[in-house]
């Protein structure tokens, strides 16, 4: 049986989610990002360090879920 492991960076956090090869979620966990920076109107600015850091502490909850 194959697991298969997805992450998604979103605006608001980094999403794990582990599924078997028929579908089936196994595990998933998500890590909050630090709000993003508006320099300017209109501008949102994050940095891609935080995303690094909330997909090292997503993958691990999500993998012993």
């Amino acid at each position: 049986m194959a697991h298969l492991l997805g992450i998604d960076v979103g605006t608001g956090g980094t999403r794990a989610l582990v599924i078997d090869d028929s579908g089936a979620v196994l595990g998933s966990a998500t890590a909050e990002h630090a709000p993003f920076a508006s320099p300017r109107t209109g501008w949102a600015e994050q940095d891609p360090d935080d995303w690094w850091r909330a997909a090292r502490h997503a993958i691990p909850r999500a993998l012993t879920a």
